[in-house]
């Protein structure tokens, strides 16, 4: 099939999917087959259901008529599949288990009909790499299935970055444009504010799909590392599963749990709209799925360059969005964002140690410092992190009083060189070690921490973002919420007031017609109240205002 060809029948199965989703969406609110709002949901209004099965069912069509059944086996029928767990999933709710038994089903399906992932020379490898790359798949599109358009035009740019690897005149290829042309077909109604939902029936369905037409595209790719290339594809989505996974067990919750603290929520609590924090993620991913394009013809080191770079960059993003207000993550608040700046710090920690030494020996390690510079690697690493610590640049909560303290990350570093070169005294005699090399790697290591962190403020001074005011409904006496207005604050913009004694439905009638987000109770509130507030699909939290404290 010519590119034209491949064009003209994209813009049918655009149109195809458009038309059947509009007539499941019409059926959905006749049956009354909707999505209501809840607690750990955001959108705010009832929403048609099963739009999934309506896009899906498209390509999958589009798939059997231009393609034929038996040449696309593997992805027929590992997608069908999928089709029918999550729509058994959305109509009678499967736990956890059962959802990945599902989706280890559908990896069995793919490798069994060849479709699967290979590995060049580590066949045996195969198996367990599918299995691992459709579960993770599947959940990163279920999870990142939290905002209207999210998941769709995700899905729809993954799929076009799989169509340019595979190429859109291959079998591969084209499956993909036409899975991007379904997408497009649904996102016309997902777009926000959406009309339709894709259930886990699209969700499901969309992941299994990806990851099969991921796995045939990299097979073209010279080398294991060239297989690499889809991954930046679906980069976002797999960002926000591991994202959303850790900090949830920071906070001691499960990561199968429902909730609106993922990226895009976290952007709008940064001060974006809804619809930006959507279009800046397609941003994103765009970019890093053309840069798959352009590294395809790179080799091993430009792919080994631009994985080690996207890791990175959405480390720091991840860093910088880990500062986020977010209102709506319940348990320990535990945030992530001194972790993962150890982390990067360690990382520059490393390569500062290493690339001092390629500059003292001018771009070669001899041989013989080879097996020194593994054994005291570890040590430097955490000597240095020991010292900052002890430095206090992790004992403070904002990231960016850390950026502005620039002297402290000076002298911590300085003494960071003289804790290991002492330590290399103490234990290696200073044996075959060069104070040149130390010196160079402190150098290096602070210019690396500095990046790291004015990274951090450029990702914020490019965005544009401010933390705004949430506006908040106030529950207690009039003396108190009159002093509490009379003060500025960045963090709270009063909007209403009603008396601490009230029952839960006048709360939650003032909430509605003020519009608040959040409702700031006194300390000595009902229980009942406030469980009755978190349970009652409102857009806001709770807070608990101490009297003695009237800022907190």
């Amino acid at each position: 099939m010519t590119l034209s060809d491949a064009l003209t029948t994209a813009l049918a199965t655009t149109a195809a999917a458009a038309a059947v989703t509009f007539v499941v969406l019409r059926l959905a609110r006749w049956r009354g087959w909707l999505a209501h709002p809840r607690a750990d949901r955001w959108h705010a209004r009832p929403t048609a259901l099963f739009g999934g099965l309506a896009f899906i069912s498209v390509f999958l069509c589009a798939i059997a008529l231009c393609l034929g059944p038996t040449g696309r086996a593997g992805l027929l029928a590992a997608t069908g599949l999928a089709l029918l767990l999550g729509l058994a999933d959305d109509l009678h709710g499967l736990s956890p288990a059962r959802k990945i038994f599902g989706q280890l089903l559908c990896a069995l399906t793919l490798y069994v009909f060849d479709a699967g992932v290979q590995i060049e020379g580590w066949s045996l490898l195969e198996l367990p790499a599918t299995l691992l790359w459709v579960v993770l798949l599947s959940n990163a599109i279920n999870l990142v299935d939290n905002m209207d358009g999210l998941a769709a035009g995700l899905s729809a740019l993954a799929s076009a970055a799989i169509a340019g690897l595979a190429g859109p005149e291959t079998p591969a290829g084209l499956s993909a444009l036409l899975l991007t042309a379904a997408c497009l077909g649904f996102l016309l109604f997902n777009f926000p504010p959406a009309r339709i939902f894709m259930g886990d029936c699209g969700s499901q369905a969309l992941g299994v799909a990806l990851a099969a037409l991921g796995a045939e595209a990299a097979r073209g790719e010279a080398g294991n590392l060239g297989t690499l290339l889809p991954l930046f594809a679906v980069a976002i989505p797999l960002f926000d599963t591991v994202f959303v996974s850790i900090t949830r067990r920071l906070r001691g919750q499960s990561p199968f749990q429902g909730g609106r603290d993922h990226l895009s929520h976290r952007l709008v609590a940064w001060g974006l709209s809804e619809r930006q924090a959507v279009l800046l993620l397609y941003v994103l991913a765009a970019a890093l799925g053309g840069l798959a394009w352009f590294l395809a013809d790179l080799g091993f080191l430009g792919v080994l360059g631009a994985v080690v770079g996207a890791v990175l960059f959405l480390a720091l993003f991840g860093l910088f969005l880990a500062e986020a207000p977010v209102p709506y993550a319940r348990g320990r608040r535990v945030l992530p964002a001194t972790l993962l700046l150890g982390l990067l710090d360690a990382l520059a920690i490393w390569t500062g140690f290493l690339a001092a030494y390629l500059l003292r020996f001018e771009g070669a390690i001899p041989a013989g410092y080879v097996p020194l510079v593994v054994e005291a690697l570890p040590a430097v690493v955490a000597v240095k992190l020991t010292v900052f610590a002890l430095s206090g640049l992790y004992g403070m909560h904002s990231a960016e009083a850390l950026r502005r303290s620039s002297w402290r990350l000076v002298r911590a570093n300085l003494l960071a060189v003289l804790a290991c070169i002492s330590f290399a005294t103490l234990v290696f005699r200073f044996r075959d070690f060069s104070r040149a090399v130390f010196m160079i790697d402190g150098a290096l290591c602070l210019l690396g921490m500095l990046a790291i962190r004015s990274a951090l403020s450029l990702f914020q001074a490019a965005l544009g973002l401010r933390r705004k005011a949430r506006r908040s409904l106030f529950a207690g006496p009039e003396a108190l919420y009159d002093v509490l207005r009379s003060q500025a604050s960045k963090r709270l913009q009063w909007v209403g007031r009603v008396d601490a004694d009230a029952d839960l439905a006048e709360l939650l009638k003032a909430a509605a017609e003020c519009e608040s987000e959040l409702c700031v109770l006194l300390a000595d509130a009902p229980e009942t109240t406030r469980q009755g507030l978190l349970e009652a699909g409102q857009q806001f939290q709770i807070l608990r205002l101490e009297i003695d404290d009237p800022q907190n």
